[in-house]
C-alpha cells in the first residue's frame, strides 16, 4: 500500500448539484486503497458537504491562490489529484493562479 495519502481537488460534493464534484465523490468511493488517506480540497461548501457525506477529511479553498497553496503544503507529499473542467474553478474559464500554485506544490514536493 501507497504511504502517501491521496488529495483530490475538486469543485464541489454533494450534497452540492455538480457533475464534476459528484464524480470526484463516486471515484473516491471505488478507488482501490484505503479510504481514509484521501483528503478532498473542494472549492466551497465543505461544512455542507462534511455533514452529509459523514466524511471529515474535507477542505474548502474558496478558488484562492494562497489558500489552496497553504491546503498543499499541509499535505506535503501526496498524490494529487485534480479534476478541472473549464469554469469549474473561474467563472471566466482560466484560473490563472491554479498552475503557478501546483508548480510550485511540485518544486517543494517533488516526490509527490
Amino acid at each position: 500500500m501507497d504511504p502517501r495519502p491521496l488529495l483530490i481537488i475538486t469543485t464541489r460534493l454533494p450534497p452540492q448539484v455538480c457533475g464534476i464534484g459528484t464524480y470526484s465523490w463516486l471515484l473516491h468511493q471505488h478507488w482501490p486503497r484505503d479510504r481514509q488517506e484521501t483528503r478532498f480540497l473542494v472549492l466551497d461548501g465543505a461544512a455542507s458537504s462534511i455533514k452529509n457525506l459523514n466524511y471529515p477529511a474535507i477542505s474548502e479553498f474558496n478558488a484562492g491562490a494562497r489558500t489552496l497553496d497553504r491546503e498543499l503544503d499541509r499535505a506535503g507529499v501526496a498524490d494529487v489529484l485534480l479534476h478541472y473542467a473549464g469554469r469549474a474553478y473561474h467563472r471566466f474559464g482560466c484560473p490563472w493562479w491554479l498552475p503557478s500554485v501546483l508548480a510550485r506544490w511540485k518544486r517543494k514536493s517533488s516526490a509527490g
